[in-house]
């Protein structure tokens, strides 16, 4: 053994041939029974033989075990936990038990609900329900970021076509069956350099709750010829009925509120000018819109557009643009992601512009403090994908730019290179919206990244699906011809094509379109491409972008194009293989597989409501069905990696149809509201091992389970408008992000 002297010199010493040490003595084996016990001196000490049998004494019990003595005398027990760790009680959420000082058992001695309701128990701990979801990476979330997206903006008929007067919204849903969440809203004043509050609400239990643009939101009818009154009056307005379930019938819309008014003149066909709030306007339907007009994102524009949503309690939250059917023929929505789902790189998909006058668009917000860099480098200029950005308003600094390889002057810089890159620094609540300016630029393949979490959009003010209008070449005649009939020169002077030459082809008609961009971590490999509602004869329109080179992509399960009864409706082609940015896009009349090597990102489009084909070519088809109601809508699919057993999401108002497509195991049991769908509903597709199932859905909150992971995408229409999106998704594979300067 070794020993420290007085002098402080280790000091060893021989226990003999036979001898033994322990704990720093000697002793000699076979004195006694190793770990015999005679008694307890408390749990954490017994009186016996030591570990080796080879001494008498009082010693410490062995780690992990402790002293017990009851009617069969004292021994040594394995501990059942370690004295004073925690965990949450078995089947409670709220409940912290605590191991007792000998490790012999767990004893509940917390309830994190009684130190404050919004807590809950999580590894043993009490934290509010807030960190706890944060951790589970879903699209349930206490921050969100939402903005009013670029909209529509047309002149016609002496007047003015303006998708974006008409009032957009965030409604947010509290998940929680018993507690209210209180939820507020900040925006950023750069003048005064200070959040703004722009709302603070509560939300009951599994109620919802309707943001209009700037708030409080007082939305009213009054005609169109409405008579004026004088500046300084009061207005009376009725509150919306929206913030009401209308499965509920208890609950109460607010009373009338009445505000002072103002002259405000906007652009109406017959040109009179109507009083309104301070601060509001009339829409173009005549409501009294409540609304923060400097919060409105316009074309090619870095501006401090960004609502910052916060809550007390998880909720699901969703932006509507506009809100509900404000029959402007301009309609989408986006599932909004909350801040713990986003993250620092992502590749954007998008579909092209069609006209001069309607723009497809990114948009990036900045949702941490300080400062983000944010790089986008847009996609190779080619002749079918003319990329080309508007320039930003003068001072603003945001250049025009296009794709690589470009021939135009305008996107060059002072040494002549090709402007196809930018950085730009964004601070919180700040926005960077970058939209194309040439018909038939596409965005999609964009390269967006940022030096820290970022929120991105990305969309159309309005797009058409299908693209009927493609100025295609023909190698054999060395020409541009429309790619509709195979005959219609397209070609520019100059010999660039250019689809505004094609025009008598376009589908009718355009919508606006809008998600937010799902970050690269969460992608995927494997999508159950299940087609929406079925309308007419029209197929839905589906794109993959591939996020890495050499990667390989197969659809399985669609039909010989050769039997389908109308032409061009089912892709001849099945496999691909594309390098990072690339992408094709295939309509699909019916729900199929999607199998890659590597992540891909998936979009579904719908078509517009006289698709499948143009009116001007409908007598050269054979008999065909109209979609008869609908237009463009953009919907991200969830890879099936990310699909969850439990949705709860918000299906609007003022739609004549609202669907969910749900896609799951086969074998798997689902429940709509709490209601088994049946066994008629489903249909097997793909390989067999999916199915889905199209459902018609009342306006208001609603809920899927499932006994296993599903996926589920809400959609609806009306005449010559559309909405779409996931009804949630999983976000695992998010990185995890550094400790906190």
């Amino acid at each position: 053994m070794a020993f420290c002297s007085d002098e402080g010199v280790v000091v060893e010493e021989s226990c003999g041939e036979t001898g033994l040490c322990f704990a720093g003595e000697c002793g000699e084996e076979g004195t006694c029974e190793p770990l015999q016990v005679g008694s307890c001196a408390g749990c954490d000490r017994y009186v016996g033989c030591n570990g080796v049998g080879s001494a008498e004494g009082e010693f410490a019990s062995p780690p992990g075990r402790s002293c017990v003595e009851d009617g069969d005398g004292a021994r040594l027990v394995a501990q059942a936990c370690a004295p004073g760790a925690t965990r949450c009680t078995p089947g409670s959420e709220v409940e912290v038990d605590v191991c007792d000082a000998c490790g012999l058992s767990f004893e509940t001695q917390r309830n994190c609900a009684q130190e404050n309701e919004t807590n809950v128990c999580d590894e043993g701990q009490c934290v509010s329900q807030c960190e706890f979801i944060e951790k589970e990476s879903l699209y349930v979330g206490c921050e969100y970021w939402g903005l009013e997206l670029d909209q529509a903006f047309v002149r016609q008929g002496g007047g003015v076509i303006d998708a974006g007067a008409a009032p957009y919204a965030v409604i947010v849903s509290n998940v929680h069956d018993r507690i209210t969440a209180d939820v507020v809203v900040r925006s950023w004043d750069p003048i005064a350099q200070e959040e703004r509050l722009l709302a603070e609400f509560s939300v009951p239990a599994g109620r919802l709750q309707v943001l209009s643009t700037g708030v409080p939101r007082f939305q009213g009818q009054v005609p169109l010829n409405a008579t004026c009154t004088l500046p300084g009056q009061e207005t009376c307005v009725p509150a919306d009925a929206s913030e009401c379930d209308p499965n509920d019938p208890e609950c109460v819309p607010s009373e009338e509120i009445c505000t002072p008014a103002r002259d405000l003149r906007i652009f109406c066909d017959n040109g009179f000018t109507v009083q309104c709030g301070e601060n509001n306007r009339w829409g173009l339907d005549g409501r009294c819109i409540v609304e923060e007009d400097t919060l409105r994102v316009r074309g090619t524009s870095q501006s401090f557009t960004g609502m910052r949503l916060s809550s007390s309690m998880p909720i699901v939250a969703y932006q509507f643009n506009p809100l509900n059917n404000e029959l402007v023929y301009s309609n989408d929505a986006s599932l909004l992601y909350p801040t713990s789902a986003i993250g620092q790189n992502y590749w954007i998909m998008t579909r092209r512009q069609t006209f001069p006058e309607l723009k497809s668009y990114l948009t990036v917000v900045g949702v941490r403090e300080g400062v983000t860099e944010v790089t986008v480098q847009l996609p190779e200029w080619t002749p079918e994908n003319p990329v080309e950005t508007q320039p930003g308003a003068q001072g603003v600094g945001l250049p025009v730019m296009c794709g690589r390889n470009a021939p135009f002057a305008s996107c060059r810089d002072g040494n002549g290179q090709v402007r196809d890159r930018i950085t730009v620094s964004l601070r919180q609540y700040e926005v960077l919206n970058i939209a194309t300016n040439r018909p038939g630029a596409d965005l999609t393949g964009t390269r967006v990244t940022a030096s820290r979490d970022v929120a991105v959009f990305a969309g159309s003010q309005a797009a058409n699906a299908p693209n009927d209008d493609s100025c295609i070449y023909r190698p054999r005649q060395d020409d541009w011809v429309c790619e509709a009939d195979r005959q219609t020169p397209c070609a520019t002077a100059e010999g660039f094509p250019d689809i505004r030459r094609c025009s008598a082809f376009v589908t009718c008609c355009a919508d606006h379109l809008e998600q937010q961009m799902i970050p690269d971590f969460a992608l995927g490999t494997r999508f159950y491409a299940a087609r929406s509602q079925q309308r007419g004869d029209e197929p839905d329109y589906w794109r993959v972008l591939a996020t890495q080179d050499d990667t390989r992509v197969s659809l399985v399960g669609l039909p010989d194009p050769d039997e389908w009864p109308l032409p061009g409706l089912v892709p001849n082609r099945r496999e691909w293989t594309l390098d990072a940015g690339e992408w094709f896009e295939v309509p699909a009349p019916v729900d199929f597989e999607i199998h890659a090597t590597r992540p891909v990102k998936v979009g579904q489009f719908l078509a517009a409501e006289l698709a499948p084909y143009p009116t001007s070519l409908r007598n050269q088809k054979p008999p065909h069905q109209n979609a008869g109601t609908g237009d463009p809508a953009f919907m991200l699919a969830a890879p099936a990696s990310q699909y969850l057993d439990d949705y709860i999401f918000l299906v609007p108002r003022g739609y004549a149809e609202n669907y969910v497509t749900i896609t799951a195991p086969a074998g798997a049991s689902v429940e709509l509201n709490d209601e088994l769908v049946p066994e008629a509903a489903w249909t097997t597709f793909g390989t067999g091992g999916f199915r889905a199932a199209r459902l018609p859905l009342a306006p208001g909150v609603q809920r899927i389970t499932a006994s296993a992971p599903v996926g589920a995408m809400v959609h609806g229409y009306d005449s010559f408008v559309s909405y779409g999106y996931p009804a949630g998704l999983n976000f695992r594979g998010r990185p995890v992000p550094p400790p906190a300067d």
